[in-house]
Formats: C-alpha cells, sequence, structure tokens
C-alpha cells in the first residue's frame, strides 16, 4: 500500500517554494541592501549656504529711508535684480577672484525673491559647506558692487 500524501493546498505550495527559492531571496535582498550602500558611499553632499541682500526698504516701512509718497512703479524691480545677480558680469567678477569659470558659477548659484519683501536670498551649492559660504558671500557682494 502506498503512503498517504496530505493534500496539497495553496498555503502548503507557497512554503514550499518560499523554501526552494530562500536563498535566492536572501541574495537579492543583500545584494539590493549593498548596492544601495555603494551609491549613498559615492554620491557627495551637497552643502547650500544662503546670504541676503536687502535691496531697498519696502514702501510704507518706518524704517526706510525714502518717503512715503513714493510710488510702487519707482521701487526697483527684484525680478530684473535677481537676472542681475546671475549675469554673466556679475559671475565673471567672481571668476576673476576664484579658481571657477563663470559656467561653473552659474550651476551653483541661485537667487530667490520672498515675496513682499525688498530682499535678494543669494544662495550656492557645493560639496564643502565653507566654499559654500564663501562662494555665496562672493557672489552677493559683486553684485553689490556691480549696482554701485
Amino acid at each position: 500500500m502506498e503512503p498517504e500524501h496530505p493534500p496539497v493546498t495553496r498555503r502548503t505550495s507557497t512554503v514550499r517554494a518560499l523554501r526552494h527559492h530562500l536563498p535566492v531571496v536572501v541574495l537579492m535582498l543583500l545584494l539590493g541592501a549593498l548596492a544601495g550602500w555603494l551609491y549613498g558611499a559615492s554620491t557627495p553632499t551637497t552643502y547650500t549656504s544662503t546670504t541676503r541682500v536687502l535691496v531697498n526698504p519696502s514702501v510704507g516701512n518706518p524704517f526706510a529711508p525714502t518717503p512715503a509718497s513714493v510710488r510702487e512703479d519707482e521701487l526697483t524691480s527684484l525680478e530684473t535684480e535677481a537676472q542681475v545677480v546671475r549675469s554673466a558680469e556679475v559671475l565673471r567678477s567672481v571668476a576673476r577672484r576664484t579658481d571657477l569659470t563663470a559656467a561653473e558659477l552659474q550651476r551653483g548659484v541661485g537667487v530667490v525673491v520672498p515675496a513682499n519683501t525688498q530682499i535678494l536670498q543669494i544662495s550656492f551649492s557645493a560639496t564643502d559647506p565653507v566654499v559654500a559660504r564663501q562662494l555665496a558671500d562672493a557672489v552677493a557682494a559683486a553684485y553689490l558692487a556691480n549696482r554701485e
């Protein structure tokens, strides 16, 4: 007489398949973890430093040196000023004092104009936090020198 086998159910077939393929699943998990670690270790950290420049106090500001009768259309266009910060002339001025080209500076510099302010937030991104700070300050100084 033949030995009686228990009936094959969906659960038992799944367990058998997992036992059979467990070494491959574990190997794939380990390879995926190793690949993630290698990617994280090889990707450089980017630091961003920001400096702020007050372009012109807002109308109605009690500390503004201009009279309150200044019309809004006489205020400086901060969108235009943001473009001046990223202009070739300003970046070439910074490039002359550093070992970077104007194109390399263009990739690292960013300018944001917060809403309802007369402030330019000039930021620079680099792999070294000290370099990021120095270049953000250098771009701001070159912008101010350009606007004198």
